[in-house]
């Protein structure tokens, strides 16, 4: 599992995605909230929405709800993330509505979570894992383009700024 671990950080890394480790419940909220107030974000938009209330975010941040703002630069999308895959550093997520989706792709800043024991090995074990029969999104780094002049845009299409927060089991449990 380390070896994935470390192959996942590596292909991020490439991707121009930041991460951020915990292993605890306590300190993802903080490190969430830590990011969010360094980036003078207070409103954040999740998928799915009960991902809100069960990192217990209401005291630090507001979430919006469905109303999603025409502007989401100040708002900030927080994702569960399904599945990673080790030598892409693709993260899949899978959506049980069309605002779950916004969640991930509308916001300038997105933060996907993922729990380390869902990182598979390539793009073949992932698909070996998902049934076709739902709605899914694959991320590979931040939104970018270079059809303009051929210079690199970041944001063009969906988020700029991708963060993904490993959390790692704390004795034996997840604290998802």
């Amino acid at each position: 599992m380390r070896e994935l671990l470390e192959e996942f950080i590596d292909n991020l890394k490439k991707q121009d995605v930041a991460k951020v480790i915990v292993t605890s419940r306590e300190e993802l909220k903080r490190e969430i909230v830590k990011f969010l107030w360094k980036k003078n974000i207070s409103e954040v938009v999740t998928s799915p929405e009960e991902l809100y209330n069960q990192l217990h975010l209401y005291p630090y941040l507001q979430s919006i709800g469905r109303e999603f703002p025409r502007k989401s630069e100040n708002v900030v999308g927080i994702f569960q993330v399904e599945s990673g895959v080790a030598n892409t550093g693709t993260l899949l997520t899978i959506h049980s509505n069309r605002y779950e989706k916004l969640a991930s792709l509308l916001p300038e800043v997105t933060i996907g979570l993922i729990e380390e024991e869902k990182i598979v090995p390539d793009i073949d074990k992932l698909f070996d894992l998902i049934t076709p029969d739902r709605d899914m999104t694959l991320i590979t780094g931040p939104s970018k383009t270079a059809d303009i002049e051929k210079i690199i845009v970041k944001g063009a299409h969906g988020p700029r700024e991708l963060n993904v927060f490993i959390i790692k089991k704390e004795g034996g449990r997840s604290p998802l």
